[in-house]
């Protein structure tokens, strides 16, 4: 679980380690014990062709990984997130 708390009053949130001047963030966790460095390498692919798009990767410590991208657009980001979910679905071992 993660929580943010924000409060623009007292934070500078377009400074560093913020939003960084977008407006939107957008995280997707996938856990599964067979995620490998092959997914993630796939899904940075496809990321990574979407010009302008600021995000990063993470694997976590076991059976998961965590992507999160910076936006200006809800729609937009939703998308994005649509189109990692489906690199995950395309590959059947994830199935339940």
């Amino acid at each position: 679980m993660e929580n943010q708390f924000l409060c623009p009053s007292e934070q500078n949130l377009g400074g560093i380690g913020f939003f960084e001047g977008y407006t939107h963030l957008g995280s997707l966790g996938f856990f599964h014990d067979k995620v490998d460095d092959d997914l993630i390498d796939n899904i940075y692919v496809e990321l990574e062709a979407v010009e302008g798009l600021q995000f990063g990767i993470s694997k976590t410590k076991k059976y998961g990984l965590v992507v999160r991208i910076l936006e200006n657009s809800s729609d937009k980001l939703e998308n994005i997130l649509g189109c990692v979910k489906n690199t995950i679905l395309r590959n059947g071992r994830y199935l339940l």
